[in-house]
């Protein structure tokens, strides 16, 4: 895939990874966790906290697909790549939000599909289920 179409693609993912950080934020009402009514059950957190670290953690996000998009080797090899990135965007998180974990899960979730994603589309060129 060339570079541009890979970087346009890269971009899309990671935006829809970081809609989804959001979604799940803007869910209301949530009893216990953090929505637009209330912290929960967090006095460390609302909402705006979870907007800065999607913020964040986009480009993190990005990056993931991309280097799902340019993987050439074994999946091992890829999961190796993209945990440094998102040991990176874990870091940038807890600066960004003066150590408060909103997204810890959400890196390693949405950092595998990010990847997964970009692979589909290098080789298929489409996102598809596989069976």
């Amino acid at each position: 895939m060339k570079q541009i179409v890979a970087e346009k693609e890269a971009v899309q993912i990671g935006n829809r990874a970081f809609t989804a950080l959001l979604e799940e934020v803007y869910t209301s009402p949530k009893p216990g966790l953090v929505d637009l009514y209330s912290n929960g059950a967090h006095q460390d957190m609302n909402v705006r906290t979870f907007e800065r670290s999607a913020a964040i953690l986009r480009p993190f996000f990005v990056e993931m697909a991309l280097q799902g998009l340019e993987h050439y080797a074994s999946p091992e090899t890829l999961f190796v790549k993209i945990r440094k990135t998102g040991q990176r965007a874990e870091r940038a998180m807890y600066r960004g939000t003066g150590g408060v974990n909103t997204h810890k899960g959400a890196i390693f979730t949405l950092g595998l599909f990010s990847a997964a994603a970009g692979c589909c589309l290098a080789g298929d060129g489409v996102i598809t289920k596989r069976r």
